[in-house]
């Protein structure tokens, strides 16, 4: 019976570390970086513009269409910055917090020390890995499309 429980503690301890690492303001400030991004892109590339903001009341003719692009590639740069300031935030939550869990977690006495460290060497590896491949698919490629955007818009700002 102690094999099939350690065993199983095993597997739900392997199973939390494909958890989601992100908190919610993070997936949401993802989002929004993503559509912000869509929208300087279509403004800066196609040229296209809202004919009226009907959250602030204004219309786009009333507005110099440079000003919006400095105005939304503002918008993209802060996004930029909150969502890099909650993903690292939540990255060290995540990464150490798991390790923490990792090294405190009871082994059997009959396991020679030798035997623990390859284990815990292994579970590091593979954490590192998938928080890494993580990192680079939910937060690096939207930060990315963030930076693409920002530098287009202010190049077509300035190119106008």
């Amino acid at each position: 019976m102690p094999d099939i429980e350690s065993r199983q503690q095993r597997l739900t301890a392997e199973a939390q570390f494909f958890q989601n690492p992100w908190s919610e303001t993070t997936q949401k400030e993802r989002d929004r970086i993503l559509l912000a991004s869509v929208v300087g892109i279509v403004m800066a590339g196609a040229g296209i513009f809202p004919k009226e903001i009907t959250a602030l009341g204004l219309k786009v003719e009333d507005i110099h269409q440079r000003a919006l692009l400095i105005l939304w590639a503002v918008v993209v740069a802060y996004l930029t910055i909150t969502l890099a300031l909650h993903a690292y935030s939540d990255f060290m939550r995540s990464y150490w917090g798991e390790l923490y869990k990792m090294e405190s977690r009871v082994f059997p006495h009959d396991q020679p020390a030798q035997q623990i460290a390859v284990e815990t060497q292994r579970v590091r590896y593979r954490l590192r890995s998938v928080h890494i491949f993580r990192i680079f698919v939910d937060i690096l490629i939207p930060v990315a499309s963030a930076i693409t955007t920002f530098v287009w818009l202010l190049w077509r700002c300035f190119r106008v």
